[in-house]
C-alpha cells in the first residue's frame, strides 16, 4: 500500500491484505532457460502430491513463454487450468507457423502446396504462372520440387537458390530436430536462411526481434527434448490440442490477468531482458 502510494496521479485509496504473512519471498536463479520447464514442474508435482485443496499459480511474463511446461506437462498426463488459450496463439503466430511448414517441407520435399507456401520466403522469386511450370516438372520428373525446378531450362536465375536449398536440406533421419531448426532459420551453405531472406525484411514493419528470437528460441528449447524431425512434429500437433482443467488445483496464466491473493501459493517465472 505504501509503495503503491508513491504514484501521486493514483485516485487517493488504501489497499488491506486479508491474508496473514506466510514468510518471505524465496529467489532462484536458474542457470539457463532448458532448466525452467522441468524446475517448475518439479514444483508442480510436489504440490500436488501435498494433502489439501490449497492452489498453486504458475505465473509468466506472457503466454508464449508457458509453452514449454505445457508441452511437459501434457507428456506427463497431467491436467492444469490454463486461463489463456497459451498454445493456440503461439501456433497461430507466423514465425512458427512458417518454421514448423519448412520442416514439414523437408520431411516431404515433394508437397507443391507446401513449396507454395513457402518460396518467396526462401528467397526465390517466381512469378503466379511459373508456379504451373514447377508442379508439372515436379510431376513429370517424380524429383522433389527444388530438384525439378533445376531442370527448368528457362530458370536459370531461380536455379541457384534451388540448388543451395535443397543441398541445406539434405539432413540425416537422425538429424535432431534443433539442428534443423538452426538451418532453417540462419541457413547454411550458399543459403541464407529464413531470418535473412525473409524475417529480416519484416523489422521495419513493426517486428521485434526481441519477440522474433524469443518464440524461435522457445521452439528451439522443445526441439532439444525430441531426437527426430517426425517425433517432433507429432509432438508439435498434439500440443495444439492441449486441454485445460477447470478443476486443478494448479493454473497457468500470466502476471497482467492474474489478481493479488488470488492463489496460496504463486511462483513468478520471469526471464530477464539483461
Amino acid at each position: 500500500n505504501v509503495f503503491i502510494k508513491r504514484n501521486e496521479s493514483r485516485n487517493d485509496k488504501n489497499m488491506k491484505p486479508s491474508a496473514k504473512t506466510a514468510g518471505n519471498m524465496k529467489l532462484t536463479k536458474l542457470n539457463d532457460m532448458q532448466q525452467e520447464p522441468q524446475y517448475l514442474f518439479d514444483a508442480i508435482q510436489q504440490h500436488l502430491a501435498s494433502p489439501g485443496d490449497s492452489t498453486l499459480a504458475i505465473l509468466y511474463r506472457n503466454n508464449d513463454s508457458a509453452i514449454p511446461l505445457t508441452k511437459l506437462l501434457q507428456e506427463r498426463h497431467i491436467n492444469v487450468r490454463e486461463r489463456d488459450a497459451t498454445s493456440a496463439t503461439f501456433f497461430s503466430h507466423f514465425i512458427i507457423n512458417d518454421i514448423l511448414m519448412f520442416m514439414r517441407f523437408i520431411q516431404n520435399p515433394y508437397d507443391f502446396e507446401l513449396f507454395r507456401n513457402l518460396y518467396y520466403k526462401m528467397g526465390m522469386y517466381l512469378r503466379k504462372s511459373d508456379l504451373e511450370d514447377v508442379y508439372y516438372a515436379a510431376v513429370s520428373s517424380k524429383k522433389p520440387i527444388l530438384q525439378a525446378i533445376q531442370s527448368i531450362s528457362r530458370f536459370r536465375k531461380q536455379a541457384y537458390p534451388a540448388r543451395d536449398i535443397f543441398f541445406a536440406f539434405q539432413f540425416k533421419p537422425d538429424t535432431p530436430p534443433v539442428e534443423i531448426i538452426k538451418t532453417i532459420v540462419h541457413g547454411s551453405g550458399g543459403w541464407t536462411g529464413y531470418w535473412n531472406t525473409w524475417l529480416e525484411s519484416r523489422f521495419d514493419n513493426g517486428l521485434s526481434k526481441t519477440a522474433a528470437n524469443m518464440k524461435i528460441n522457445i521452439l528451439r528449447l522443445m526441439a532439444n527434448w525430441y531426437k527426430t524431425l517426425p517425433d517432433f512434429l507429432n509432438a508439435m500437433e498434439e500440443l495444439k490440442n492441449i486441454e485445460s482443467d477447470p478443476t486443478s488445483r494448479v493454473t497457468l496464466s500470466t502476471i497482467h490477468s492474474s489478481k493479488g491473493l488470488e492463489f496460496d501459493k504463486v511462483i513468478i517465472a520471469v526471464q530477464p531482458t539483461s
